[in-house]
């Protein structure tokens, strides 16, 4: 393959790792590549997977042929195998993919001698609604396709990797928002054991994953928008165009927030095969793969949602006490105290998707790897001025540099220039510390102590910050 040189880093994009999801391998688990013959051109990125333009792509540039990974390394001749850090967007299963400018991860790269990978995986009703269900001879359907994508790249780098300089036996798998939700649920899934070595999962809703019940009604509702009166679902859902299969999950699967806020509307399925139990189940019990973990959220994960929210942040919280019942809604009343008040309500539908199910699988976690807690709280002036302080997603400017997004660009405009560089700093050394050494340079946590890196232009440790919330939380029934 040909890649490309950018200073120091070499790159080498739009590689397949599974053959295109087309035609028939539609709604296929990830199929072999076929060989292909001569010098491959990777220079550029493939296309992103399907998915509603403005969720990192643009019109004419999404298709079903996606499935494709890009490996980055510094140009070097030291010898010896480099650590690999694989990298899953975000982007609420919905949208998303590897092409976008910030993950190209040129500063770890600049850092350290190490491997960078990112891929596409299958988004929307493409990867995240499971139609198993109507799976049929002529029309064979697989589900959980969006991990069973995920798979597949740990899977390449595991075969692969070695060819561009990284050791197969020192992955570091990380991810972010949805990106973490699939890290969170790979660590479960028994098909990826020996696959990667540690993990880092900022801001996983690792409570969304659903059980086969609800995740067989969500892809009744798209076949039913669909309108497959004359043809059976599997027909349906074969013959329908890209753009007509993304209008009818967003038409029957409308009501989900309604119905169930506070977590993903798209989202892996229990199955009993591919992943047997519910990923927060097993790693709360202390039962995922035992890897060393660095978890975290950011302060105010709320606040992004709440704006233009279908359903308000009020209304979210009253349907979320009257499914947690008198004693926990009780609790969480006592933690959050001024609810149902916006501010409140913010802060608890935000604990609710992010904080609190990253708490609960970071603790059982803790008993059979090393876990690290972080908290990120920076707010640039801008950010404090929109009222959305340290809220979801912006720490990635700092572990990606502010440099390499709009956002990070921006973030500064009313000042506070020095003070990001202060918390990029501390966020891209602990995520290397991370990938080189699977460690941090702070107390574990652990009970009592559950010691946390609050990261702020003067990063301190916490001893169990926001207790009360934590109890609070203990014993909520998530949905299943």
């Amino acid at each position: 393959m040909r890649g490309v040189r950018r200073g120091p880093v070499d790159t080498w994009r739009g590689i397949p790792f599974a053959a295109p999801a087309l035609g028939p391998l539609r709604f296929r688990a990830p199929q072999p590549v076929h060989a292909w013959e001569g010098v491959r051109d990777a220079s550029q990125f493939g296309e992103p997977p399907s998915q509603r333009v403005g969720l990192g792509a643009s019109e004419g540039h999404i298709s079903e042929d996606a499935l494709t990974i890009n490996v980055s390394r510094r140009h070097t001749t030291a010898p010896g195998p480099r650590p690999v850090l694989v990298f899953l967007y975000g982007g609420a299963n919905i949208g998303g993919t590897s092409s976008y400018p910030m993950f190209e991860g040129l500063p770890f790269l600049e850092a350290d001698d190490m491997v960078y990978v990112t891929g596409n995986y299958r988004v929307g009703p493409f990867g995240f609604v499971d139609f198993s269900r109507y799976s049929s001879p002529e029309h064979p359907i697989d589900g959980n396709l969006g991990l069973r994508d995920q798979l597949a790249i740990l899977e390449w780098v595991n075969r692969n990797i070695t060819a561009f300089g990284g050791d197969p036996g020192n992955v570091t798998l990380a991810g972010q928002s949805a990106g973490a939700l699939g890290v969170s649920t790979l660590m479960t899934v028994p098909r990826a054991a020996g696959l990667f070595h540690a993990a880092i999962a900022q801001s996983s809703p690792v409570a969304s994953v659903v059980d086969r019940a609800r995740g067989d009604d969500r892809a009744r509702r798209v076949v039913e928008a669909l309108g497959a009166s004359d043809r059976t679902p599997a027909e349906a859902l074969a013959e329908a165009d890209s753009p007509r299969l993304l209008a009818a999950a967003d038409t029957g699967l409308a009501s989900e927030q309604d119905e169930f806020p506070g977590i993903l509307s798209y989202a892996s399925v229990v199955d009993g095969e591919l992943l047997p139990e519910h990923p927060l189940d097993v790693l709360a019990e202390g039962r995922a793969h035992p890897v060393p973990l660095l978890i975290g959220t950011t302060d105010n994960e709320g606040t992004l949602f709440a704006r233009g929210a279908k359903v308000s942040p009020a209304q979210q919280v009253e349907t979320l006490l009257t499914h947690a019942g008198p004693a926990a809604a009780s609790r969480l009343r006592a933690a959050y105290p001024g609810l149902p008040r916006s501010r409140a309500a913010i802060a608890l539908s935000g604990d609710f998707l992010f904080w609190a199910p990253s708490v609960r699988a970071a603790e059982g976690q803790a008993r059979i790897a090393p876990v690290w807690m972080y908290r990120y709280d920076y707010a640039t002036p801008l950010l404090r001025a929109l009222r959305l302080g340290a809220t979801h997603g912006m720490d990635l400017m700092a572990v990606f540099g502010p440099a390499n997004s709009e956002l990070g660009r921006k973030a500064h405009l009313l000042g506070g220039r020095k003070d990001l560089a202060r918390v990029t700093a501390t966020m891209q050394a602990t995520w290397m510390q991370m990938v080189t050494r699977h460690s941090q340079q702070w107390d574990q946590y652990v009970a009592p102590d559950r010691s946390t890196l609050i990261v702020t232009p003067r990063p301190h440790v916490e001893a169990d910050p926001r207790a009360d919330r934590r109890e609070a939380w203990e014993q909520f029934p998530y949905y299943r």
